[in-house]
């Protein structure tokens, strides 16, 4: 198989029960985050995409419209389809989905989203999606340009921290908020929570790096 449709990447994610809990909305979502990075992991290791269809920005993430009305509306057609297709993977395909799958695979559908949710390239096409109180579909289309700006430059710091048994992926919760950071660039010490607790901010999840001037910077 030379190419992936995002629906084959669905159906593989299924078949390793990454759906998780199956037949529900966060299912649902997971299994959206997961195509996501998967496309974002290919491009950071393979500088090209794992799929074509186009990503849209959606209050919830990225999301691919294809398999989530698939998923939504067809669920158990498309999952017993999935479980009995023999998907056959070139070995860029297969490491991409494997390193998807370690990374990000035990995280649930909200840590996924949180994830998401501080991603430039959604941020923008979001708002670009704006239409006074609404958005509108067709305006939501997330670029690979956009991806390769924003994001892959980060997930290549995450593949390497991976590599070498490291984590970027953390997080403290303070007040019910989820303040994700790179514990190989921030320490989180007493005097750091006391700041994060008095932190006063409408989001469920932010993120911390350090500058070299400000300090501490929440975003």
């Amino acid at each position: 198989m030379e190419s992936l449709s995002a629906v084959d990447v669905a159906k593989w994610f299924i078949q390793n029960d990454l759906d998780t809990p199956r037949n529900t909305f966060d299912g649902n979502m997971k299994l959206q985050k997961l195509l996501y990075f998967s496309q974002l992991v290919h491009l950071a290791k393979y500088n090209k995409p794992l799929f074509d269809e186009k990503i849209l920005a959606f209050q919830n993430g990225s999301v691919i419209e294809e398999v989530r009305q698939l998923y939504r509306n067809n669920h158990y057609q498309f999952v017993d389809q999935a479980n009995k297709t023999n998907l056959r993977l070139t070995s860029e395909q297969l490491d991409t989905l494997l390193t998807v799958e370690e990374i990000f695979g035990e995280l649930s559908a909200l840590e996924l989203s949180d994830l998401n949710h501080q991603h430039q390239s959604w941020k923008e096409s979001y708002e670009n999606s704006r239409i006074g109180s609404f958005h509108e579909k067709h305006l939501s289309e997330i670029t690979i340009s956009q991806l390769q700006k924003h994001e892959v430059p980060k997930v290549q710091e995450i593949l390497e921290a991976h590599y070498s048994g490291m984590s970027l992926i953390a997080f403290e919760v303070v007040n019910g908020r989820k303040f994700y950071y790179d514990p190989e660039q921030i320490q989180i010490t007493d005097e750091l929570l006391a700041l994060l607790e008095s932190f006063d901010g409408q989001d469920s999840a932010y993120s911390l790096y350090l500058d070299e001037t400000a300090g501490i910077v929440i975003y």
